[in-house]
């Protein structure tokens, strides 16, 4: 939400207002870049409902961070020199991709 008078609580909070009350509702300031309604340079405040997120208090989420940290794990000790060559060569041709990070694209997907 974009708004330029926002209130908590019927309160008005003025435009310099940023942080979280109440551990119910956040806010925060951000320029507008001329997208999406928005008018380049001027300050907008985003009221957000107040969230904790922590990936890892269920097991898919520890799951997916101990997969991607054995592959992080094989990339530093496992492979060899001649096999971080080739992933380098293969990304080479995919701009803004570098080996490493198809290794570990390939090794999520199964495809070690």
């Amino acid at each position: 939400m974009i708004n330029d008078n926002i209130c908590f609580a019927d309160v008005p909070l003025g435009l310099l207002v940023q942080g979280t009350i109440k551990k119910t509702t956040t806010y925060r300031l951000q320029r507008g870049n001329g997208h999406f309604g928005t008018v380049k340079g001027k300050l907008y405040q985003h009221k957000f409902p107040y969230t904790v997120s922590d990936p890892n208090c269920d097991h898919t989420g520890l799951a997916n961070k101990q997969d991607f940290a054995q592959a992080v794990l094989n990339w530093q000790t496992t492979l060899t020199d001649s096999q971080k060559k080739e992933y380098n060569r293969r990304a080479s041709k995919r701009k803004g991709l570098s080996g490493y990070c198809l290794y570990i694209s390939d090794y999520r997907l199964g495809k070690t």
